[in-house]
């Protein structure tokens, strides 16, 4: 058990000496971790679709729900007017609606 927060140069000579190997293991398991991450993406990604198309359903205009879904998306308030087609006062009207 350590008592201190500094390492020793003694310590730190034998963590060089097995650096190689900790570092390797390090590597194989987050690329296999990733790999195992990126084979339940697909189905996540879905479940991310169809959550961006249902928000609002049957309660926002498919307008009002594009105002909502492109921010969650990373798109900043310049650019929705932009995507959107409409003016910036548009869509803080829609964002009003939305809030309402």
């Amino acid at each position: 058990m350590r008592t201190t927060r500094k390492f020793s140069k003694t310590e730190i000579k034998a963590l060089k000496a097995v650096w190689p190997v900790l570092d390797a293991a390090c590597r194989r398991h987050w690329r296999d971790t990733a790999v195992g991450m990126y084979d339940q993406m697909p189905t996540t990604n879905l479940n991310i679709e169809r959550a961006f198309r249902e928000i609002g359903e049957g309660m926002l205009t498919p307008r009002e729900r594009e105002v909502v879904e492109l921010p969650l998306r990373g798109h900043s308030a310049d650019a929705l007017g932009k995507l959107l087609g409409i003016s910036s006062g548009t869509v803080r009207i829609h964002r009003k609606n939305v809030y309402a």
